[in-house]
């Protein structure tokens, strides 16, 4: 059985993404830890926690962040006035964000990226953590580029589109 495991964003954990490890494992993946998986799914800033030493075939990142030039506030602000929220995912978020203040202050402003041999690097064109820019470079430094529709959180809300590029 293929393996899989998620690092999460800020404010972020199982039930906001709930629907994504549903689909995935009703694909015949098994959700493991980060150590032992075959694959990584680092979303946002959980792409800045991926241990340098990890079992992992594939990496995945979607919507790196936080990067030096963009606001956080700017980005939160943004997000908050571009995305739809259910009560439940609000608050979860809230849930996530007080109980992981350890793991959030454990996101590196400076890290480097996983060898890009093996990591596929996804945005969604409407995020705002991430900017275009950054593609050019990292597509330029070897790594395979994919954008998407989609908000900053449309991996949880929408899995179907990261599930085909996963599988």
């Amino acid at each position: 059985m293929k393996t899989f495991a998620i690092q999460y964003g800020f404010a972020e954990g199982p039930k906001i993404a709930q629907k994504f490890i549903t689909d995935l494992t009703h694909d015949g993946w098994e959700l493991t830890s980060v150590e032992t998986a075959d694959i990584i799914i680092a979303h946002s800033g959980g792409s800045r926690v991926i241990p340098e030493i990890n079992s992992a075939e594939s990496i995945v990142l979607v919507n790196i962040s936080p990067w030096p030039e963009v606001s956080l506030l700017g980005a939160l602000t943004r997000k908050l006035t571009s995305e739809r929220f259910s009560a439940s995912k609000v608050l979860w978020n809230f849930w996530y964000g007080i109980s992981n203040i350890p793991y959030a202050f454990s996101m590196k402003r400076n890290y480097s990226l996983p060898p890009a041999n093996k990591t596929i690097i996804i945005r969604n064109i409407k995020d705002t953590y991430m900017p275009k820019k950054r593609l050019t470079e990292l597509s330029a430094a070897g790594y395979e580029i994919i954008e998407l529709p989609g908000t900053h959180d449309d991996i949880w809300e929408n899995p179907t589109s990261y599930i085909n590029i996963i599988d």
